[in-house]
């Protein structure tokens, strides 16, 4: 499977963009949450956690025992919030150790059976789930944050749709939430991997 080099103007380049940053930012909220029982930043906020999760248990195309995968899934709280509508076979990705410590944390400490490892989608490094195996790819800003990497973020972004797609059985899905990237653009670079991309409010549906 190929996937066309999009032609588009890049974003510039930012510190959101690396792996040191992300490094740097989950040590100090693990240590915070250590001291202080904070679970630290919910990327985009609380009220787009609540939607995401809300369209996963109501949509109607996922269920309770579903295998759901969070792309960069940082401290876990959108994996939590799904643990407690029911869901219950949930694995977390981030390639930053600290962020899957802080996670792992944090859902003994609520006590929710959540499955985190720390890998890398666009290098595979790491990456636990065999092919053709997940219901479900959950993003909430990792895809962003990988457009905007100083080094080679389109060709990260061609191997961030691959990997994902080898990862979904037929007819799996993407739930993706972009603050860089419009609905168009999405589906278009969705579509290059040879998928079927329809509106599901914020699902991709791979075929």
């Amino acid at each position: 499977m190929e996937v066309d080099s999009e032609s588009e103007e890049s974003f510039a380049p930012s510190a959101l963009g690396t792996k040191e940053h992300w490094e740097s930012q989950y040590d100090a909220e693990l240590q915070n949450f250590e001291d202080n029982g904070d679970i630290g930043e919910i990327w985009f906020g609380e009220g787009v956690q609540r939607r995401m999760v809300q369209w996963m248990h109501s949509c109607g195309l996922i269920t309770a025992d579903s295998c759901v995968v969070d792309i960069g899934s940082g401290n876990g709280a959108l994996l939590a919030g799904l643990a407690k509508k029911g869901f219950s076979r949930l694995i977390g990705l981030d390639y930053s150790l600290h962020a899957t410590q802080l996670a792992q944390k944090v859902a003994e400490a609520e006590q929710l059976n959540i499955s985190f490892h720390t890998a890398d989608i666009v290098t595979m490094e790491g990456v636990p789930v065999p092919s053709e195996t997940c219901d479900v790819c959950a993003d909430k800003g990792t895809y962003d944050a990988i457009s905007l990497n100083p080094d080679n973020a389109e060709g990260m972004r061609v191997n961030y749709i691959k990997n994902v797609h080898s990862l979904l059985r037929k007819d799996g899905l993407i739930v993706i939430t972009s603050c860089n990237w419009t609905r168009a653009e999405l589906e278009d670079h969705f579509s290059k991997c040879k998928a079927q991309v329809k509106r599901i409010r914020n699902g991709i549906n791979w075929q």
